[in-house]
């Protein structure tokens, strides 16, 4: 596992990680911590489980999701976890 990265993140962006971005096993292990917690919670997993969390939101966008509210949540979501990679 590389450097971690931590990211707060509310409960509906931790929903949607879980519904839309098929976590990896560390980031997925993160989440379920969490499970039943309201409000920002800080997550923490390496870079690449983050990237592939947008490839899979990115897939998402493209294949599954038909509602342009939850497209613009998910696209906010994604755009949220590159700028905190690009930070560290």
């Amino acid at each position: 596992m590389g450097e971690p990265i931590s990211m707060m993140l509310t409960t509906r962006e931790r929903e949607l990680l879980r519904k839309y971005a098929y976590p990896f096993e560390v980031l997925e292990k993160e989440l379920e911590k969490c499970k039943g917690c309201r409000g920002e919670v800080e997550i923490t997993t390496d870079a690449l489980e983050w990237e592939q969390a947008v490839g899979q939101i990115s897939i998402s966008v493209n294949e599954v999701v038909r509602s342009d509210s939850l497209l613009e949540e998910l696209d906010e979501l994604a755009c949220q976890i590159e700028y905190e990679l690009e930070r560290n």
